[in-house]
């Protein structure tokens, strides 16, 4: 299904057999104009349905269905509401969610995290681990088409976006390198080049910085789309005594993009956080969660969690304290502890190094700087193939064990700020 949908789609999990609960959903579907119930699937005994709901449809709760106490949300409903939609794409292939490459002097290409070590990002954004992928000029790739020093151009550009009163785009971007020279954000209606809107010039250092425009009626009152475009100068010359037979020059310089996010309102009407989110604020920082019952490989629920906005990811637990509360909202609400007992995905991962786990939530890995979530004996990587991190012993506090990442659980998500 298309990122950007002509319904609203949520996602419930369900006790099976529950015939109380799955009458209530439909119910709720029915109560709206082409609203209906499918059933997704089965696992560890729970089932998922998806509710889909026109997109007129408006609702006065959010993810309070006290009528069913068997039944838990998955995903709920952004605060955004009536024709609000969100466009996401976190970019598994260089011409995903219908975004186009454009000829030009350069290209973009796709990239697995790691590439090069000293310009490019050390991770994707998506997933903060090394099989990850995003998309990128890279700047040693683009020499071969330049025996001169001349600025290049690569361009790729989104679907076309109906007009609308506003439209906010956010972006994950990478610029790193002495030789970066520019990345830009262009608007184009009809033909032409585009009217820039936003640009970026030379090293920014960090793997992934947050880019962010708001587009007004000027812009959008017609249809549009929106491209990015990457600039360097890269070139080689010919010398028969080098190695290959050619000098490099200006290569020391990568442009990546990862999670685009482009919404039909403005930017100041996007929340922090998830309309469904339980707060908590430890030390000044406030974090945001959403629990989500419905089970999930560990990209899969990654790419859920990217979806609620782009300051979201899987969780990341920092403290005893951090760890107490996820707990305590767990053994709080029946359906999460039912299907708690087969644990909750977080953003831990040791895929870039054996044994060293470390939080990916933000694209840059950080260290597991408290430890004591370990349950006796863990990580012990059975098989040889356990890379994530899950709170995995509900008997024991919801303490961590090291698991397959293509095993499917229940999963939490966090933002904060």
């Amino acid at each position: 299904m298309d990122s950007a949908t002509s319904q609203h789609i949520l996602l419930f999990s369900v006790r099976q057999e529950d015939s109380a609960s799955r009458s209530a959903l439909d119910s709720f579907s029915s109560a709206f104009p082409g609203g209906s119930t499918q059933e997704l699937g089965m696992s560890h005994w729970i089932e998922t349905f998806a509710v889909c709901l026109p997109r007129s449809a408006t609702f006065p709760f959010l993810c309070v269905l006290s009528w069913a106490p068997a039944l838990s949300f998955s995903i709920c409903l952004s605060s955004l509401s009536g024709d609000v939609n969100l466009w996401y794409c976190g970019f598994n292939t260089v011409e995903d969610c219908g975004y186009k490459r454009l000829t030009g002097t350069a290209s973009f290409s796709l990239e697995h995290a790691g590439h090069s070590s000293q310009t490019g990002p050390r991770f994707d954004h998506s997933t903060g681990i090394p099989s990850g992928t995003y998309i990128s000029v890279e700047s040693s790739r683009e020499t071969a088409a330049s025996s001169t020093n001349v600025l290049r151009q690569a361009y790729i550009e989104s679907e076309l976006f109906e007009p609308a009163n506003a439209y906010c785009v956010m972006f994950w971007y990478s610029m790193r390198g002495v030789d970066v020279v520019r990345l830009d954000v262009n608007i184009r209606i009809g033909g032409g080049t585009g009217y820039p809107v936003w640009t970026k010039q030379g090293d920014q250092k960090a793997d992934w910085l947050l880019g962010q425009v708001d587009l007004d009626s000027e812009y959008t009152a017609n249809p549009f789309k929106v491209d990015f475009v990457a600039y360097t100068n890269a070139y080689r010359e010919y010398n028969y005594y080098a190695t290959d037979h050619y000098n490099y020059y200006k290569t020391a310089a990568d442009i990546g993009i990862d999670d685009v996010y482009v919404y039909n309102t403005t930017c100041a009407n996007i929340p922090k956080c998830p309309a469904s989110s339980v707060k908590h604020t430890i030390n000044n920082v406030t974090s945001c969660y959403t629990f989500h019952a419905t089970p999930m490989t560990w990209k899969a629920a990654y790419d859920f969690c990217r979806r609620e906005g782009p300051n979201s990811g899987l969780v990341s637990i920092e403290t005893q304290q951090e760890q107490d509360f996820l707990v305590s909202v767990i053994t709080n609400d029946p359906a999460l502890t039912a299907v708690g007992q087969h644990g909750f995905y977080t953003s831990g991962s040791d895929a870039a190094s054996e044994h060293q786990f470390v939080w990916t939530d933000t694209g840059s890995a950080r260290g597991i700087n408290w430890a004591g979530g370990w349950h006796a004996g863990q990580p012990n990587n059975v098989g040889g193939n356990q890379n994530c991190l899950l709170m995995e012993y509900p008997s024991d506090g919801y303490k961590w064990g090291d698991i397959e990442c293509d095993s499917t659980h229940p999963f939490i998500c966090e933002v904060y700020y």
